[in-house]
């Protein structure tokens, strides 16, 4: 089906609440610009004649919704597999004092002068760092789980040791930014890439007559003070947008294929589902999670349940003739990718649009992705699908991507990335 695709420049047109500061503390695989959630607000607004209640994003990477919302003053909702989305979510909403910074500065110099080692239970660990650099990161880690934060086995989820969970997460993000910068990972892409620049940086600075523990902390110094500067920024907003106090849920390692249980009378969804040419986001954040504790055995599960590469894909049919007619075009080595992708996505968003009251909107965001060569109208296919089931298409938009930042040592199956992004708009008017 064709369908009236309006352009749009979202940068341009759209000035989100939230600095920008703030969703470059920490490099993310598929970050949500905020311009893309404010949006979504002034469209419900405009079309309504109010502002939502509550907002829920399942796809919720590094929390992008949850500021967004929570400037605009809005309840908000986040999900995602990966649990380090809890630790983006209250960073990037944490409302610091000056009680905060005192603290700390004292937490981190006990940090620098802990003993006792963690380690993580990443395999080869040591093909990632100089000894020196490793062994000053075990330390602060080892004082990290003693006095800060854990993992919980039972429930797979970062949980703070001490009371104020906005400075967990600030502790926690510091800590996994330093342990990343000081790897020997390119610093240009979120994957976790050997880089034999970022190598030779290292061993350089490594090559100065400071001690590595001085090295550590200045780095530790440096990044405290951008995190601080945009929590700060943050902070002067959320107190001028809003005289009330907002909730924040976030909850990390959600299978949304298999949940049973999804919240109810939803007023908006904003959310962007895995790119069909996506690599896998455990690969990107593995060190991280290691590093906060997690077992192998569970970063082996999370990677097993990640959209497109999962084994279980439930049993949906997909109503859509573009999806039929690209499914005989795709090439045979690429058909599973093809049907999963599409499968487990479709299902999650048909779990998710049924969280909406009857008068909720679903604003989804998709990229224009290729497979093997072959651009997947993946817009038209989520909205013939959604429309054979009851919903209203309310408008889909296209914004093209001008600055993409492309690293061309990759090797994936869409190499120079996308080109634009689709914003579909689905408003409930029947329940399924």
């Amino acid at each position: 089906m064709d369908y009236n695709v309006k352009q749009i420049n979202l940068r341009n047109e759209v000035l989100p609440l939230s600095p920008p500061e703030l969703h470059k503390l920490y490099m993310h695989p598929a970050r949500f610009i905020g311009h893309v959630p404010r949006f979504s607000i002034d469209y419900y607004h405009k079309k309504l004649g109010r502002y939502p209640q509550i907002i829920f994003d399942p796809f919720a990477g590094s929390g992008t919704t949850a500021v967004e919302s929570t400037l605009s003053c809005i309840d908000s909702i986040s999900w995602d597999l990966i649990p380090l989305v809890k630790v983006f979510v209250k960073v990037k909403t944490a409302l610091i004092n000056t009680s905060h910074v005192s603290t700390i500065s004292r937490m981190v110099k006990n940090a620098l002068k802990y003993e006792k080692e963690f380690y993580p239970e990443f395999p080869n660990i040591e093909k990632w760092y100089d000894e020196r650099v490793l062994k000053v990161l075990r330390k602060i880690w080892g004082f990290y789980h003693s006095e800060i934060g854990y993992y919980d086995f039972r429930h797979k989820e970062f949980k703070p040791m001490i009371n104020d969970e906005s400075l967990w997460a600030i502790l926690s993000i510091l800590f996994l930014k330093v342990s990343r910068k000081l790897s020997f990972s390119d610093d240009s892409i979120p994957k976790l890439y050997g880089s034999k620049y970022k190598r030779e940086y290292i061993q350089k600075l490594l090559a100065s007559k400071e001690n590595v523990r001085n090295i550590v902390e200045n780095k530790i110094n440096y990044y405290l003070k951008k995190i601080l500067n945009a929590l700060m920024k943050f902070k002067k907003l959320y107190t001028n947008l809003c005289q009330k106090r907002i909730k924040i849920e976030v909850r990390g390692y959600v299978d949304v294929v298999e949940e049973k249980e999804w919240p109810s009378n939803i007023d908006l969804v904003v959310t962007s589902p895995p790119y069909l040419a996506a690599h896998e986001y455990t690969r990107s954040l593995k060190l991280e999670m290691y590093w906060m504790g997690m077992k192998y055995d569970d970063v082996i599960s999370i990677r097993e349940k990640e959209i497109p590469y999962r084994k279980n894909i439930p049993n949906i049919y997909i109503n859509s003739s573009t999806y039929e007619r690209y499914k005989a075009e795709v090439q045979r080595k690429m058909l599973k990718i093809y049907e999963s992708y599409f499968k487990s996505t479709l299902y999650a968003l048909h779990k998710t649009y049924e969280t909406l009251n009857s008068r909720g909107y679903m604003v989804i965001l998709v990229g224009s992705a290729t497979l093997s060569g072959l651009e997947i109208p993946i817009h038209s296919i989520i909205a013939e699908h959604f429309e054979t089931q009851g919903a209203l298409v309310d408008a889909i938009y296209y914004d093209k991507i001008r600055r993409k930042r492309i690293t061309f040592r990759r090797n994936n199956r869409n190499p120079y990335g996308i080109n634009g992004e689709y914003i579909i708009i689905l408003r409930k008017i029947s329940k399924y």
